[in-house]
């Protein structure tokens, strides 16, 4: 007699694969063809004597509880049993009213006379839930008294389904498509030997589908129970909350609402040795990518109708499989992000692959951000992200939807990071990168806990204007191509050896050598501190050397300099490269002798002296992020015999600093008296008032046409000049304010005039001279 008994189990989203499962072609028990089944039956059954077969035509069929699996035996000889798995392509159940079958506890018949009597007619379209699927098996005892059946033999015609098997007994898919205003077409079908898939639908009439049928049939045609289950994401509504399966209906009619997606899969041991292939025509794009075993076909978020499809059966490892591509389905609703805008408010939500939430190009900060995974994947799982925040820094993890950041607080996101959760993450990557501040968009980074999951910034204040993410199979052939997305502080360490051979060693602005001691620089080294960042970068720096000049660049520690005090340092040059110098500017100066702090200088320009014999005290160094302010003004960062002209403001003392002061509160004199105008100022300062023209003025208190020497506060004068008659008497003269302009009274009003074209236009007759006034130095 013949019991069958399968069993269930889903395999959700079964993987496309070239090749049978390892070990299936191993085994005495290994599941038989339909081809096997039928020829080891027919031979069987050939050889078995009466009594067997009345054996068998006793059996009781109204049997309920149990299976018999044995009656007594009419003759003497041993009995053989032949015991194998029933084959998927002739699982099916036989009409319980025939009088050679045995009705299972499941409530299937099943016939055990010769195979050529059962007919595709009499075979019922039995569906059950995944719970009562069954494995068939087959318990037959046999004896001939003529000769015995050699078992062994028996059981090695056991073997995969496709193994030497017939192409006239292979299972074939069969569907059909209701079409707008046309209703249900006819059923079309595909073979695992058909070259050519059929297709359901049309094509150029711009219809579209709007429910499927759609099931596996043996060579016979007749439908096979538990082998194909499907499921439609439908226009407006979504994807089916349940599986169809065996040509039930998946989608709806009369509501003329089109399909505009579908995932179709095998079912039990026919998910193990075939692989079930589909691909769909969508509106204005046409047949999309083959894919296959379950994965989505179609569209989502794009309101584009499936018009058409195809599907092939084919056993697994076929030469002839459609190759499959990464545009079979074309995601635009399966993950999304809303983001808080400065002064626009939230914004409507955006999607992924390449979607652009927030702004650029305008300056505004996201304050906020909410992300959603939409229906679009078919998949359980979620969505977690965290925000850091200006002045609070990393938030708590939030999820699917809910708020990360601040409304109402005028907080600028600094940097994101987001995590997919649940069976999504077992298939799907999440790449995100955000547009950042001065910086535009960084690379993109792969979504996670750890660290380098990170997008943004910390710790460099600079605003998130702009975020995209990208959303795509672990499989998928083309993906986002990660880099830096993320940059924090980083660092510089130096040195400065001065003339006594000591090293003086400072970072991040502090100062190296010192002030006040005349103590030359005569050697510098630096080296780079790249913090928690993953880019690489150098420093490299040039130093002038007295009487030498500029000399060859050193970098990263090595020293700069001859360590000669004839040679000391008056001028360095300093520039990042690498993947540093695309987030980080370098500014660095010279307190230079006899001068200060000169300004600061920015990425290989020049900063201290050349050609004043000068030497360089003091030194610092410091790395600013791209596009944030300066440690400092940048207006005298250097100069030379060609540019010097004077002290430089942000050098001077209090004194001077009320005498400059004084230079623009106090009025001009009538007449333009310009040596009356001058003793105000300095009187106005509280340094007392001294009299005397120009001419006096110069010859009293003016000692030197040096540029070095000339400090703000000081008066410049001549005693003569040839352009007015009163000029040629009295000579002229003004009061220097420092990074090279001079202040002055003339014809009744007080300018401010360069100091090099002071001195090209007043010292014609005589050299021009400086000095403080009344000989009172205040520097």
């Amino acid at each position: 007699m013949v019991t069958y008994k399968s069993q269930y189990s889903p395999k959700h989203l079964a993987p496309c694969t070239n090749s049978p499962k390892e070990g299936m072609l191993s085994g005495r028990n290994a599941r038989l063809s339909a081809l096997a089944v039928t020829a080891g039956l027919a031979f069987a059954l050939s050889t078995m004597v009466a009594p067997t077969l009345a054996m068998a035509s006793d059996t009781d069929s109204a049997t309920t509880d149990a299976v018999k699996t044995s009656a007594p035996a009419t003759t003497s000889q041993p009995m053989t049993q032949l015991q194998t798995t029933e084959p998927p392509a002739t699982q099916q159940s036989t009409p319980a009213e025939s009088s050679n079958s045995t009705t299972t506890t499941e409530g299937q018949s099943n016939q055990i006379g010769s195979p050529d009597k059962i007919e595709s007619q009499d075979i019922p379209n039995t569906r059950t839930s995944p719970e009562d699927n069954s494995t068939g098996s087959i318990s037959t005892d046999l004896s001939d008294t003529s000769a015995p059946i050699d078992t062994t033999d028996s059981n090695s015609t056991s073997q995969d389904i496709g193994e030497g098997q017939s192409k006239d007994s292979m299972p074939s898919v069969r569907y059909q498509a209701h079409v707008q205003d046309k209703g249900w077409q006819e059923e079309v079908s595909s073979d695992p030997n058909q070259p050519t898939p059929a297709t359901a639908g049309t094509t150029g009439e711009s219809k579209r589908v709007e429910a499927v049928r759609i099931s596996i049939v043996d060579s016979n045609g007749a439908e096979i129970s538990n082998a194909v289950e499907y499921k439609a994401h439908i226009a407006y509504q979504g994807w089916d909350k349940t599986w169809s399966r065996d040509g039930e209906t998946a989608g709806t009619t009369g509501k003329s609402r089109a399909i505009e997606a579908l995932r179709i899969r095998l079912l039990d041991q026919y998910a193990q040795f075939y692989d079930i292939f589909y691909r769909v025509h969508i509106q204005d794009r046409g047949w999309l990518d083959w894919t296959c075993n379950g994965d989505a076909a179609g569209s989502v978020g794009l309101g584009k109708r499936i018009e058409a499809l195809q599907i092939l059966l084919k056993l697994k490892g076929a030469s002839d499989s459609p190759a499959t591509g990464d545009s079979s389905f074309v995601d635009n609703a399966g993950i999304s992000i809303a983001s808080h805008v400065q002064d626009i408010g939230w914004q409507n939500a955006t999607a992924t692959n390449g979607q652009t939430s927030g702004t650029t190009g305008v300056g505004k900060r996201i304050e906020a951000i909410s992300a959603t995974i939409g229906s679009g994947y078919d998949i359980d799982g979620g969505i977690q992200y965290r925000t850091y925040l200006q002045n609070s820094g990393w938030g708590n993890w939030v999820a699917n939807g809910a708020v990360s950041g601040t409304t109402g607080r005028g907080l600028r996101v600094e940097a994101v990071q987001f995590c997919l959760q649940g069976d999504i993450a077992k298939q799907y990557d999440l790449y995100y990168r955000v547009h950042v501040a001065n910086y535009g968009w960084l690379d993109w980074v792969l979504g996670g806990v750890e660290r380098n999951s990170i997008s943004g910034t910390t710790d460099l204040s600079k605003r998130i204007e702009a975020i995209q993410l990208y959303m795509c199979r672990k499989t998928a052939a083309s993906k986002p191509s990660t880099g830096i997305g993320y940059v924090s502080a980083a660092g510089v360490s130096y040195s400065g050896q001065e003339s006594s051979g000591e090293w003086s060693n400072a970072s991040n602005g502090g100062v190296a050598g010192s002030t006040g001691k005349s103590m030359p620089i005569i050697a510098m080294r630096a080296s780079l501190d790249a913090g928690t960042n993953s880019f690489s970068g150098d420093i490299s720096y040039q130093v002038h050397l007295a009487n030498v000049g500029w000399v060859g660049a050193q970098s990263d520690g090595s020293d700069a300099g001859n360590s000669s005090v004839a040679n000391s340092i008056q001028g360095i040059r300093i520039s990042l490269g690498g993947t540093l110098a695309r987030f980080f500017d370098v500014y660095y100066r010279v307190h230079t002798h006899n001068i200060g702090w000169l300004d600061w200088a920015l990425d290989g320009a020049s900063a201290g002296t050349s050609g004043l014999d000068l030497s360089a005290e003091a030194f610092e160094i410091t790395l600013v992020p791209k596009g944030n302010n300066a440690p400092g003004s940048t207006a005298f960062a250097f100069v030379d015999e060609s540019s010097y002209y004077g002290q430089i403001t942000a050098t001077m003392n209090s004194a001077q600093a009320c005498v400059r002061n004084s230079a623009f509160s106090t009025p001009a004199t009538p007449g333009g008296y310009c040596a009356l105008w001058v003793s105000n100022v300095v009187a106005n300062a509280g340094y007392g008032y001294y009299s005397g023209d120009a001419c006096d003025l110069y010859r009293r208190y003016c000692h030197s046409s040096d540029p070095k020497q000339l400090k703000i506060g000081m008066i410049i004068a001549v005693s003569s000049h040839p352009h007015t008659r009163a000029g040629s008497v009295y000579g002229h003269v003004g009061i220097y304010i420092g990074d090279g302009f001079i202040r002055d009274s003339v014809y009744g009003y007080v300018r401010q005039i360069a100091v090099k074209d002071w001195l090209a236009y007043y010292g014609v007759t005589v050299t021009p001279r400086w000095g403080w006034l009344g000989d009172k130095r205040l520097a």
